[in-house]
This record gives structure tokens, sequence and C-alpha cells, in this order.
């Protein structure tokens, strides 16, 4: 699998790092400039993706870096207004400061998004039952 930087429809000075891979699925990979896919120590730290099939991928209209952990989609699907969330909650490992942060910001982002749909994506970090 080879990558590529993916600049169309990125903006200008924008911190997204557009890649698409060439393999056998056909699909596209938007990554975030936090998410170093080179550097697999960096992996377990936080960074957040998209794989796309690469006929929906033209239907990606906006791509933004929220944090290393939040990143939002907006595809253009039949003229609906969709707002796609990935996101990488921080685990049980972490500090309670830096879920609180997270949750803030989760909340915070959320707020100020005017879709009519919106689309939470990602590993939550959750637990369910005692322990």
């Amino acid at each position: 699998m080879g990558f590529r930087p993916m600049p169309e429809g990125s903006e200008e000075g924008s911190s997204i790092v557009w890649y698409q891979a060439r393999n056998k699925t056909n699909i596209n990979i938007w990554m975030n400039s936090f998410n170093n896919f080179l550097a697999p120590l960096l992996w377990e730290q936080a960074g957040v993706s998209f794989m796309v099939k690469r006929k929906h991928g033209r239907r990606i209209i906006h791509c933004e870096v929220i944090s290393e952990r939040l990143m939002r989609v907006k595809p253009d699907y039949l003229g609906r207004k969709i707002a796609v969330f990935g996101l990488y909650a921080p685990g049980n490992n972490e500090t309670p400061d830096v879920k609180d942060a997270f949750v803030v910001n989760l909340r915070a982002t959320l707020e100020k998004v005017y879709d009519n749909e919106i689309i939470l994506l990602g590993d939550f970090n959750a637990r369910v039952g005692w322990g």
C-alpha cells in the first residue's frame, strides 16, 4: 500500500494532511496531522482518521481537525446537512484533567454544530460493568 498527498479539497494553511491509499480495497484515507502513520510508537497516544470508499470520497466537502482526539468531516449526501465526527476518547490510564478537557472540547464543538444530523464515530474507551 502506498500513500501520496491529497491536496484536493484541503484549505490553504490547513493542519489537515490528506492521504489516499492505493490498494485492492479502493479506499481513501483521511488522516489528521496528529496521526503519524510512519511512527508506530505514536499510534497509541492519540489521533483519528477516516477511511472512505473512493467512490464516496468525492462527496467529502470539508474536513476539520479540532484536536488530536477529534476530527470532523462534512459529506455532501443528497443535499442533507450531516456532520460526522471521528473521536478517540482518553482511556482510563489518562489523568482526570485530560478526560475533562476532552469532554469540554467535545461538548463545546457539538454545541456549535447546526447540521441536521450528527454522527459520532470512534473509540469512546467506554467500559461496561464493574472493574
